[in-house]
């Protein structure tokens, strides 16, 4: 349990360490992948991209598992743990995305 414990810190550990511009413009990238246009509540374009539940998901374990050298698995393990929680900080109304400028 203990060396468990030991390999998901280290992700974390790995993840903060990267804050560089080229760090940012990685991360820009990939949620400019997994983003969609955001709406009102009548269906017209709001000018800010958005990232739903499950797209930030799949974004942070395909940023995971670039980051650490890891299969998918071990990304999908790591999330499968902090995800929810870190995402109920994040979606403070619970709509179910995020805007761009919270993403990072």
């Amino acid at each position: 349990m203990g060396d468990q414990t030991s390999k998901m810190n280290q992700i974390g550990n790995m993840s903060r360490k990267h804050s560089a511009a080229e760090d940012e413009d990685y991360m820009k990238s990939i949620f400019d992948g997994y983003a969609s246009q955001g709406k009102d509540k009548k269906g017209n374009p709001t000018g800010m991209d958005i990232l739903s539940k499950e797209n930030a998901y799949n974004s942070a374990k395909e940023i995971i598992e670039k980051w650490n050298d890891l299969p998918e698995q071990n990304a999908k393990k790591y999330l499968d743990e902090r995800f929810e929680s870190n995402w109920k900080k994040i979606d403070v109304n619970g709509s179910g995305f995020i805007d761009e400028t919270e993403a990072f």
